[in-house]
């Protein structure tokens, strides 16, 4: 089953949990001092909060960091990239990363309105958010694609 994902930049973590908590009706799955996540199966969500602070996001700080689609397998995640490229969009593809304290396989998109997609396949735990997300892609529309393998612990973008 696909879930939707969504992540968002907040200033106090401390009270968006309680907030999301209430509105999802459950505690979060994942929680850490800078980051916390719901991993819904109604509706089919994967919903993250992170601290905002200076990092990228999709129109400013606070807010949206970026949209995605979480796969429960490779075989889901190659159909998601076949979305992705489809779009005629860059596509910047992510294998064996490290990022918001889970191993995985990620795709990177930007929307026309510069919003960034993740596609992503987690497989593992790790022991850091890495704060360097969503990666930076170039606007303009292109059919060609880019792909990147790095080594779990090593920076990358992120997050899932």
């Amino acid at each position: 089953m696909k879930r939707l994902h969504v992540h968002v930049r907040v200033e106090e973590i401390e009270k968006a949990i309680p907030f999301y908590a209430g509105l999802f009706g459950t505690p979060p799955t994942v929680q850490r001092q800078d980051y916390a996540k719901w991993r819904l199966d109604e509706p089919a969500l994967n919903f993250a909060i992170s601290l905002a602070g200076g990092e990228r996001g999709a129109k400013g700080v606070r807010g949206i960091s970026h949209l995605g689609i979480e796969a429960d397998d490779e075989s889901e995640l190659a159909d998601i990239r076949g979305g992705f490229a489809a779009t005629g969009s860059q596509v910047l593809n992510e294998e064996g990363i490290s990022c918001c304290y889970a191993k995985g396989n990620k795709s990177w998109i930007q929307d026309p309105a510069g919003i960034p997609w993740e596609a992503f396949h987690s497989f593992g735990e790790t022991t850091h958010l890495k704060p360097d997300f969503p990666p930076a892609l170039p606007a303009e529309a292109t059919s060609e694609s880019t792909s990147k393998s790095l080594n779990p612990g090593t920076r990358s973008s992120c997050c899932a």
